[in-house]
């Protein structure tokens, strides 16, 4: 005979019942606050350990003038929209411009686009799958690097999230017939309009979700006016930059990239960049996410009824938003525009990480085994971001701020030498003699061949015998170099990651 299990003397429940029903209830807001906090920390933690490196010193000093309407006239890259250059020109009135400040906002985004993918996670498949996006997105390398670099890509990332996450209200709401939620039609507007004006590739997202929405309600015409209004108003929100954006997508951008090479390798090294460049996780993602993808194509072809379903499934969704953009940008760069560059490819992101979520969930072992799996490839992340990157610890960006620091280093054993400067922009190297606190500046931006004559003059006029000649981003031509090294004598260089500083001596000037 079974034995009866006899109710707890004191009237509560067992500790193992009590904390299941905890954890029905409460576990996914313990593992998101969780998976929250560790992004948070690994984002603010060592915001200022890299020095800015050349595209963030640009966005400062673009940004670094006594009025708005100078920024305006005299800050806006030719291939940027001026979102980004406004925002900046405040936040740094209000916060100041050190490097952690500068790069606080990307960090803030960073974080917020941990909750955000949850939210879209949650909605397309369930709170399972939004909290393992989340963590990835919370420890992989890619969105924690650009969640410290003080550039639009990650408020542009977080801001394609949430576009997608109102879209798909509104999005349900015209196929069901139904009014479009305000809450969703606001959040859509002020999503894809400031990230239009943030960045191209914001405006990039947006074409490509009315091309999709235009596409799917190309044969119900009783909803184009809906488009046409949400759409509408967009394009009104826009058209105050409308025509240089128009100049210059027409004109292309430079073309400072090399070409991605094929396809197949061009996939490949995307796929890496989504898994932090570590090869054998990147290979297992692959294999496995191909396996359910084959296995969802069998299912279609031995069960017609489920086509039309599966087109319009999340995982759909996100294969379109994943390779759409990818292979746009890919053929674009092929046929010679210069947009092939990681930072380019953030906007992907999440769509692979829910992905990689739902791939998780769906393998065919007990579902018990679904956190320690997860936690198993969260725990590989971790230790190639911190052990085998070394992350922290590592220089990975331009030494803009070590070349200078090396200059000041010796100042007073050669005062008054000249310093010549090779980078686009001599404020990209007055930035660290500010904050190093002193009052030396880069006073000749010379490098080219047809510099030659000027440099010669200008060592010829110091009083000091030495010179100081610096690099940073930017490579003096070879004939500079070879006229630097056959009249003057170099004391000590010193080279950093794309930066290099010389201290050369003058000898015979008659030569």
């Amino acid at each position: 005979m079974a034995l009866r299990k006899m109710p707890s003397v004191s009237g509560h429940k067992p500790l193992k019942t009590t904390m299941s029903e905890f954890w029905l209830r409460r576990g996914t807001a313990v593992s998101l606050f969780v998976v929250l906090s560790l992004g948070a920390a690994l984002r603010l933690y060592g915001l200022d350990v890299q020095s800015l490196w050349n595209d963030e010193l640009s966005a400062w000093r673009r940004s670094n003038y006594d009025t708005l309407a100078e920024v305006m006239a005299r800050g806006i890259p030719p291939d940027h929209p001026p979102g980004y250059q406004i925002f900046l020109y405040y936040w740094m009135r209000l916060v100041g411009d050190s490097e952690m400040a500068l790069r606080l906002p990307s960090a803030l985004a960073g974080i917020a686009a941990i909750s955000a993918i949850f939210l879209l996670g949650r909605k397309l498949y369930s709170a399972k799958e939004g909290v393992i996006a989340a963590a990835f997105t919370a420890v992989l390398w890619a969105p924690l690097y650009y969640s410290q670099e003080a550039r639009a890509n990650m408020i542009v990332m977080l801001l394609v999230i949430l576009s997608i996450y109102w879209l798909i209200d509104i999005w349900q709401a015209i196929r069901q017939g139904e009014k479009m939620p305000v809450t969703a039609v606001v959040g859509y507007l002020l999503t894809t309009v400031t990230m239009a004006y943030l960045h191209y590739f914001g405006l990039f997202f947006v074409l490509l979700q009315a091309t999709f929405m235009a596409l799917y309600f190309w044969r119900q015409p009783k909803t184009w006016w809906r488009l046409c209004l949400l759409y509408g108003a967009i394009l009104l929100a826009y058209l105050p930059w409308i025509t240089q954006a128009t100049h210059t997508l027409a004109a292309g951008s430079s073309n400072w990239t090399s070409k991605p090479g094929t396809f197949i390798n061009s996939l490949w090294r995307f796929a890496l960049f989504l898994f932090s460049r570590e090869t054998m996780i990147t290979r297992v993602v692959l294999i496995l996410g191909t396996a359910i993808l084959a296995q969802g194509i069998w299912l279609l072809w031995r069960r017609p009824e489920m086509r039309r379903a599966y087109f319009v499934s999340p995982g759909t969704l996100l294969l379109i938003w994943l390779f759409v953009p990818f292979i746009l940008v890919y053929l674009r760069t092929y046929w010679g525009e210069g947009v092939w560059v990681d930072r380019n490819l953030v906007n992907m992101l999440p769509a692979a990480y829910l992905l990689l979520a739902r791939v998780i969930t769906q393998l065919p072992y007990p579902r018990v085994l679904v956190p320690a799996v997860t936690l198993s490839l969260l725990a590989l992340f971790v230790f190639q971001l911190i052990w085998v990157e070394s992350y922290y610890t590592q220089p990975k960006k331009q030494q803009f701020r070590e070349a200078v620091a090396a200059i000041l280093a010796h100042e007073e054993e050669h005062p008054g030498a000249p310093i010549i400067g090779w980078v686009w922009n001599r404020a990209t190297l007055d930035y660290y003699f500010i904050k190093q606190g002193s009052p030396r500046r880069v006073d000749f931006l010379l490098g080219q061949a047809d510099h030659i004559d000027r440099a010669r003059a200008v060592i010829a006029d110091a009083e000091s015998p030495y010179v100081w000649f610096i690099t940073a981003h930017r490579a003096p031509a070879p004939e500079f170099m070879a006229f630097l090294e056959g009249e003057m004598d170099t004391v000590w260089h010193q080279s950093f990651i794309q930066a290099d500083v010389w201290l050369l001596m003058k000898v015979d000037m008659e030569r």
